[in-house]
């Protein structure tokens, strides 16, 4: 699996299209999808969004399926995150139990990964 993190709006989708040659059938966005879509796809975007909505639809369970689901040998071969545990606190404790969970995903993510990449400004930096 290949793991692709970076702030907002840095170019991550447009780094993956291009280093991994991705056409746009092949994206499945985190924003929309099923945790069943998720698990189908070549390409998963936006995972932070898709965690938001599991964690609070679902709850545990919604978070347990998607975790099992990306770290399965049959999940998605890129999955591309922003990154949301810089910067302030949130005020907000659901914003900030979602931000913990995420954060947990992707180091676990990270660490069953092959290649890990955080993009800024549109350049790579290769993590592993």
């Amino acid at each position: 699996m290949k793991l692709i993190i970076g702030g907002s709006f840095q170019g991550k989708l447009d780094f993956a299209v291009r280093t991994f040659g991705l056409k746009a059938e092949e994206i499945t966005d985190g924003a929309v999808c099923s945790v069943s879509d998720a698990a189908h796809a070549k390409a998963l975007y936006n995972l932070h969004l898709l965690t938001r909505r599991c964690l609070f639809e679902f709850e545990d369970a919604g978070l347990d399926a998607l975790r099992s689901v990306l770290l399965s040998h049959d999940g998605p071969e890129i999955i591309i995150s922003d990154e949301i545990g810089c910067g302030i606190v949130p005020l907000a404790l659901e914003d900030r139990v979602w931000r913990e969970q995420t954060g947990r995903l992707l180091s676990d993510l990270a660490g069953q990964a092959e290649h890990v990449s955080r993009i800024i400004c549109g350049l790579e930096q290769r993590l592993k």
